[in-house]
């Protein structure tokens, strides 16, 4: 089952010969697009080949161009080629949804519960991100888009997806690994007041829920006092015009500054109100970027979640300027405006943008889920109420 290797485009000759199992290559090998195969040094092996002839890839060329420039970053696809990775984020997540569906019942109830279960789900996702932080963001913006019909699942399925994001972005931070396990944690169960109350955001009693949240929160086994204090600082916003206690950015914890971005990119993009489309990722993104200089977030905290996600973040769709569309796969570190991405037309065909000529336009239409952010709403505070 062989298939052609070209080498690139700047040689312009073709090179006999086939993929072998176990053969060594001397460059990086791509293909047609650029999209990265495998690593140059390491060895072709049956599940390569095979993968390319089920993806229909006749076609793939060894960049000798990437391997010369030491200053591009490679970016290593995981998320799209990594069935193991991809089923073991899949089980984790029936886990740590499972595991914070006890645990939300137990304090609601008045019992006493432990973080056990759930400390063991966000160490699962922390140690696949230090291995690849892309296919756990893959991961955690793909996840579930079945309908829910509920406040209460609404929340859920927001809390283990703010797990997983402030997981990436605390590591990306380059926190201690206790801090991104507390991210995690966190991320969870910091909204547990919530669950069973129909009361609107914008009642009174909504701006003391994460108080009640840390009163809740005495009766969880595991969690330290500094924990719970980063659930009640989740809401705090840097400039002081956070709630519940108007706190300013020297009294917050690293910790809780990262929630708090992450808490509003996800309110932003899945609001809770059951039904309501929320903002187009990237519109999400530039409207955090410009309230950051404004000074409610922090400024580190934002890069980190730039870096997670790019402006174009996982699951955006994307106009490129040869008149294609694209899913955006995941995002490549500090070269924001250059995610890879699939191509629309040939989902099996990933085009790395740092390696192609090819740009993004413009972010594709709503599809349905998402709208556009008007200009109109750019100073808006939009991810909180206005208290």
């Amino acid at each position: 089952m062989g298939h052609s290797v070209t080498t690139t485009a700047t040689e312009k000759q073709n090179l006999s010969g086939s993929l072998k199992e176990g053969q060594v290559l001397s460059a990086d090998l791509c293909d047609s697009h650029g999209g990265l195969l495998l690593r140059a040094g390491e060895p072709v092996t049956l599940e390569l080949i095979r993968r390319l002839a089920e993806q229909g890839i006749r076609e793939v060329y060894l960049d000798e161009q990437r391997a010369k420039n030491k200053r591009v970053p490679v970016s290593e696809l995981s998320a799209p080629y990594s069935p193991l990775t991809e089923r073991q984020l899949a089980e984790n997540y029936e886990r740590i949804t499972a595991a914070l569906t006890d645990f939300n019942a137990e304090l609601v109830a008045g019992r006493s519960t432990s973080t056990d279960e759930l400390d063991e789900s966000v160490t699962s996702y922390l140690q696949v991100t230090m291995k690849d932080a892309g296919v756990v963001l893959a991961a955690c913006m793909g996840l579930d888009v079945t309908e829910v019909n509920s406040h209460d699942q609404q929340l859920q399925r927001r809390s283990v997806r703010m797990a997983m994001l402030a997981t990436v972005t605390a590591t990306q931070m380059q926190l201690s690994e206790q801090d991104c396990l507390t991210a995690g944690v966190i991320g969870a169960i910091h909204d547990v007041s919530l669950y069973g109350r129909s009361y609107s955001p914008f009642d009174k009693d909504y701006l003391e829920h994460p108080m009640r949240s840390v009163d809740l929160l005495r009766n969880a086994y595991g969690l330290s006092d500094q924990m719970r204090l980063i659930v009640g600082q989740v809401h705090e916003q840097c400039d002081g015009s956070g709630y519940p206690r108007a706190l300013r950015a020297v009294r917050l914890h690293p910790v809780s500054r990262v929630l708090n971005i992450v808490d509003a990119y996800l309110t932003l993009i899945e609001p809770l109100e059951v039904g309501e489309p929320g903002y187009t990722p990237s519109d999400a993104l530039a409207y955090l970027i410009q309230q950051t200089l404004y000074g409610y977030f922090d400024r580190e905290c934002l890069r980190a979640l730039l870096a997670a996600t790019s402006i174009y973040p996982v699951g955006t769709k994307v106009n490129l300027d040869d008149g294609s569309s694209a899913t955006v796969l995941r995002g490549t570190g500090s070269t924001y405006l250059q995610p890879v991405v699939s191509l629309d037309a040939n989902p099996s065909s990933i085009v790395d943008l740092r390696f192609s000529e090819r740009v993004i336009l413009t972010p594709a239409e709503s599809d349905g889920r998402f709208r556009r952010l008007p200009k109109s709403a750019l100073q808006q505070i939009l991810w909180r109420p206005a208290a």
